[in-house]
């Protein structure tokens, strides 16, 4: 049977859950809305959550004992996540602000603050779908993303985290090379991802997308998004045989962070 990991807050999913945090031995705290993360007993019944934990002393091996030993733990991380974000502002009326999308930020660098014991943060930002009017829509979503990756490792340049922190930036689709009738574009290959922090090797691009040469109206692939995740998984200190067992084989020559 798998052990119970002692670290409850290892792996965070910020605005949505996701397989790439998810392992034999762990599973992710998942938080949709950081406004709305906290213990909500009964009312009236405060001791229910007294009561939860009494149950949670594994009296078997197996799955059931899993079950019964992750309770205690995952009140524990809720209780240490809720006293991070419990400061944090939401804000709501801003025109863009995806279901708290900016707040997400603000939780990562508290969480990332809080010396919890946390290696792996996964913020999902939605809204990128856009199949309609594209521009306007993706400036807005780019300037969040850019202005909370900006923030969050400014605070953490004064705190001294910055230093043990790398920001991997990708999107879980690409789109086509043409605009298509409504202003926007189609699911297709095109797509981009950046390392953002103190040791990336240098400031560059990869690549150099070719719109005059398509292949069935996408983008021609030209890097592996697996040597983005080869790099990650280094900088956390993954071996070879990890990085092989993982992504099924070695995808590091791209050479984007420096000798650890």
């Amino acid at each position: 049977s798998a052990a119970v990991d002692p670290l409850p807050l290892r792996a965070i999913s910020l605005g949505q859950s996701t397989l790439a945090v998810q392992g034999v031995q762990g599973r992710p705290v998942a938080i949709q809305s950081v406004g709305g993360f906290r213990l909500k007993p009964p009312r009236l019944n405060s001791g229910v959550t007294a009561a939860v934990l009494a149950m949670g002393s594994p009296l078997e091996a197996g799955l059931m004992g899993q079950a019964q030993a992750a309770i205690p733990q995952t009140v524990e991380a809720v209780t240490q996540l809720q006293q991070l974000v419990a400061g944090i502002e939401i804000n709501e009326g801003e025109e863009v602000d995806l279901d708290g999308d900016r707040a997400l930020f603000h939780a990562a660098q508290a969480i990332i603050q809080g010396d919890v014991g946390t290696q792996v943060i996964y913020v999902t930002i939605n809204g990128f779908d856009t199949h309609s009017l594209q521009g306007p829509k993706q400036d807005a979503l780019l300037r969040l993303v850019g202005d909370g990756l900006a923030g969050m490792f400014a605070a953490l340049e004064t705190t001294g985290h910055a230093d043990t922190t790398l920001a991997l930036v990708v999107s879980e689709f690409g789109r086509r090379g043409a605009e298509n009738g409504s202003g926007g574009t189609d699911h297709g290959q095109g797509g981009l991802s950046l390392l953002l922090g103190p040791d990336v090797e240098q400031s560059t691009v990869i690549g150099e997308p070719d719109l005059g040469d398509l292949v069935d109206g996408d983008l021609r692939i030209m890097i592996d998004a697996r040597s983005m995740y080869d790099n990650a998984l280094r900088w956390l200190g993954a071996s070879d045989s990890m990085v092989v067992d993982v992504l099924g084989g070695e995808w590091n020559d791209l050479e984007l962070l420096r000798a650890l």
